[in-house]
């Protein structure tokens, strides 16, 4: 509800008439975080920081990658160190944490997810 207002506003304040009628409700889902160490964690949903802030605040030791710059106010707020932050789409951050020598990066992702292309020598 809170997006679909931010976006109704701001499509007002474009002129258009907006009518809201949410389709889907977005909750988190349980997870585990899987065994090793990781270098980094990627959020590709201003979402995920919360949700994963408070099951797993361990990780806010980690460096966090952001898909854009929302995500990245979110990762920030809620405790992340900030690493890279694009405005692509995380396959071009995944590309960039690879460059700079990341070797096995955390993406905690609900069910339906944008395809990630990950680099040769990166573990997702």
């Amino acid at each position: 509800a809170e997006e679909a207002g931010r976006t109704a506003d701001a499509a007002a304040a474009a002129g258009f008439a907006t009518l809201v009628a949410p389709l889907l409700e977005i909750v988190p889902l349980p997870f585990d975080v899987p065994d090793g160490c990781f270098d980094s964690v990627l959020f590709t949903s201003a979402r995920a920081p919360g949700w994963v802030a408070a099951a797993a605040p361990a990780l806010r030791e980690l460096p966090a990658h952001a898909v854009g710059a929302r995500t990245a106010e979110e990762a920030a707020a809620c405790g992340f160190r900030l690493g890279l932050v694009g405005d692509s789409d995380g396959s071009a951050i995944l590309a960039a944490a690879a460059a700079a020598g990341a070797r096995r990066v955390l993406h905690l992702a609900g069910e339906a997810t944008a395809p990630l292309d990950v680099p040769h020598g990166l573990e997702l």
